[in-house]
């Protein structure tokens, strides 16, 4: 009589699925940070959660961190000689799921993770913008960039509220076209751009700087050019932001430079770094750098974040 083993069965597919991987960018050397990003997925989830955990130099044998569960790692002695990994756990209503990020190489071996793979479709020479006053019911506008690609390029266009610090993203419904009119749930946060462009090769994704926090529809200072930021992004150099320029006069501003992944997105404050100028620390090698300006005029006051600009 034979026998029969039996098999998990396979329930339904899931509408919450990780189409790739999250990847971890940044600096390796003790006292630098690195910094997952959160991949891409079947369907925008509503938020992340992380936890790292420490392996060995291949990859493997992987044991949690206690504690760690922002998106960010500051490399520490005990990482020596380990790689690291971030479980990237994604939920969208009532569904979750987690996944592993692709590991760092070795702390202690190579400064930085392997770069990734060449784009197999169009190549974005100039990243897209957005322009426009950032308050409820104006309108922005977004621009493609400049690409290069084989054959004729289609872009697609989708635009993304996130929070102030330019997490938890969820896509817009409907917000599809090149402009948007910003509503009231925009109010408070940061709003995102994003490109899609396809040759005859395959896909590729750019994404314009964050703009905002939105203002109100009643407030009277609100950003009608984004502050920029100017400079030579390496190590040892410095940069500076402009204040860019408001509905009215304003008569103070005040400064708080941000450390994000490289897309501009999941940024951080720089502990002591208020002023307009911000030197570049090998820290921020593999991130984008911003300025939050805050500006007051009489009893109103108003953040908005600068232009970024990625450090090689």
């Amino acid at each position: 009589m034979s026998t029969m083993r039996s098999r998990p069965i396979a329930g339904a597919p899931s509408p919450l699925v990780s189409t790739a991987q999250p990847g971890v960018s940044g600096s390796l050397a003790v006292g630098s940070a690195v910094q997952v990003d959160t991949g891409k997925w079947s369907k925008a989830p509503k938020s992340f959660a992380y936890q790292w955990a420490r392996c060995n130099a291949n990859g493997r044998g992987c044991a949690p961190i206690a504690g760690d569960t922002a998106a960010t790692h500051t490399i520490v002695p005990r990482d020596n000689a380990h790689a690291l990994v971030a479980i990237v756990q994604a939920r969208s209503a009532s569904t979750a799921r987690a996944v592993l990020s692709r590991a760092t190489a070795r702390v202690g071996g190579t400064t930085t993770t392997p770069p990734p793979p060449p784009p197999t479709g169009p190549v974005a020479s100039a990243l897209p913008t957005v322009t426009g006053a950032v308050q409820q019911g104006k309108q922005l506008t977004g621009a493609a960039g400049t690409w290069s690609g084989t054959g004729t390029i289609q872009y697609v266009f989708n635009w993304f509220r996130c929070d102030a610090a330019g997490a938890h993203c969820m896509s817009i419904h409907g917000a599809t076209k090149p402009t948007y009119t910003q509503v009231a749930k925009d109010v408070g946060t940061t709003l995102g751009f994003a490109v899609r462009a396809t040759d005859e090769k395959g896909t590729t994704s750019a994404y314009a700087g964050l703009v905002g926090p939105v203002a109100a529809p009643s407030s009277a200072l609100y950003s009608t050019v984004q502050p920029a930021v100017s400079g030579t992004a390496t190590a040892g150099q410095t940069l500076q932001v402009n204040p860019g320029t408001w509905s009215q006069p304003p008569t103070a501003y005040s400064y708080q430079w941000q450390r994000c992944n490289a897309n501009g997105r999941l940024c951080a404050a720089v502990a002591g770094a208020t002023g307009a100028g911000y030197t570049v620390s090998a820290a921020d090698s593999g991130h984008a750098l911003v300025a939050v300006v805050q500006a007051t005029a009489g009893a109103a006051t108003q953040p908005t974040v600068s232009t970024r600009v990625g450090v090689g």
